[in-house]
């Protein structure tokens, strides 16, 4: 059995972090269930690339987004995807004109292991220094 003194050195010594979901109210929880919910039925469903781009098409339409065809004019508040070869899906809302000296951030997800994945990557870049922009 552990003496008073022990416990005491035990708690000023030892680390007491709690990690997130200990930190979460019932609210919060509750969101996070719902999104984790909705991730694992996108991972069921997406099992290869092809699978993900049919499941990410048939999201972004429910979402209201619509085909992008070559040379169709668009305009602000538009929801536009274009699909390449089946295999991946490019989402755009469009926005008000901007110019490119001023700074904006643009949202990247790449699908490595056909479904994403935590091995999946993310990334931001400024307008004009994205790889695909050069």
């Amino acid at each position: 059995m552990e003496s008073k003194e022990f416990k005491a050195l035990k708690e000023q010594l030892f680390s007491r972090r709690r990690n997130g979901f200990d930190r979460m109210d019932a609210a919060e929880r509750g969101a996070m269930e719902s999104y984790c919910t909705d991730y694992k039925a996108f991972l069921d469903t997406g099992k290869t690339e092809r699978l993900c781009a049919a499941e990410v098409i048939r999201l972004a339409e429910q979402a209201g987004y619509r085909p992008y065809v070559r040379g169709t004019a668009v305009k602000p508040g538009d929801k536009v995807y274009l699909c390449n070869r089946g295999k991946s899906v490019l989402l755009a809302h469009i926005g008000e004109s901007w110019p490119i000296s001023r700074p904006t951030t643009t949202a990247a997800s790449a699908s490595t292991s056909g479904s994403p994945s935590p091995w999946s990557s993310t990334a931001w870049w400024p307008c004009g220094t994205a790889p695909a922009c050069r």
